[in-house]
């Protein structure tokens, strides 16, 4: 009984030193239609915003991956059109207007920066 103890204790110290690291590589962030409002661009509320070698990508809550720039798109992620939201103010009706991507890919490009 007392050999388990120590191992248990050794095992839980090394999951919560995992747990610390996640946050610490410092190029992810949860985002929200909330912490956006009105410049929100997407059709779905949150997700994940993050930033790899300049490559800006978006993963939406069931887990898809979004680039939100031409790096991204040229690292293989798919394209955002599906969930990226019509902009309220349509005066073509045979071009699609969406609200601006710039304040996502601007988060994201400060991921990159960390």
């Amino acid at each position: 009984m007392w050999r388990r103890i120590p191992l248990i204790a050794i095992l839980a110290l090394g999951m919560v030193g995992c747990a610390e690291e996640t946050p610490a590589t410092g190029n992810t962030v949860e985002v929200t239609r909330a912490e956006y409002g009105e410049e929100w661009p997407l059709t779905v509320d949150r997700g994940i915003v993050g930033c790899e070698a300049d490559a800006v990508t978006f993963t939406a809550p069931d887990s898809e991956v979004y680039g939100v720039n031409g790096h991204a798109l040229a690292r293989g992620s798919q394209e955002i059109d599906p969930i990226w939201r019509a902009a309220p103010d349509q005066f073509d009706p045979d071009f699609t207007l969406r609200v601006s991507i710039g304040p996502l890919l601007d988060r994201g490009l400060e991921l990159c920066e960390e």
